[in-house]
């Protein structure tokens, strides 16, 4: 069995922000083996170590999106991971940095991935709109066929 380490961050007060860990919250009560939920405010050069030996890693973040966008589990190496919108509030690090940071620092090597939940109210308040919530559990069906079933083919998205 994998050993799955999740990353989630967000603004649990700007509203589609928190979308990210509201998503860690979730993979929590579902408890998958051999996955480890971390979630933070915004990602920081500290949280590479937590890839130290994870044979998949799986990032979760809000992005702005329109009404209805999708979510979407992309391959860290995938292009569009770097042509999505960064977070209107501009988090310390993204993805990719802890990524290499975890390489260089570490030697980690694991299985990358993105999950990227689309976001559309970002002021200030509480709670998820529609359109990220729906994010949310989409998103989690494609994260646990990926993690259940142990291989990238199993995720739709």
């Amino acid at each position: 069995m994998k050993r799955t380490v999740v990353l989630a961050w967000g603004n649990d007060f700007h509203r589609d922000d928190g979308a990210g860990r509201a998503a860690a919250q979730r993979l929590r009560q579902i408890r998958l083996p051999g996955v480890e939920v971390h979630d933070f405010n915004q990602l920081v050069p500290e949280h590479a170590e937590l890839l130290v030996g994870a044979d998949r890693v799986i990032f979760l973040d809000a992005y702005p999106a329109s009404s209805g966008a999708e979510p979407m589990l992309l391959p860290l190496r995938d292009q569009r991971v770097f042509e999505l919108p960064r977070s209107c509030f501009g988090h310390a690090l993204q993805p990719t940095e802890v990524a290499a940071l975890a390489e260089m620092l570490f030697g980690a090597s694991a299985e990358m991935w993105l999950g990227a939940i689309p976001g559309v109210d970002f002021e200030l308040g509480e709670g998820l709109s529609e359109t990220a919530r729906r994010g949310v559990e989409t998103l989690l069906e494609e994260i646990e066929a990926l993690i259940r079933h142990d291989h990238p083919a199993a995720a739709r998205i």
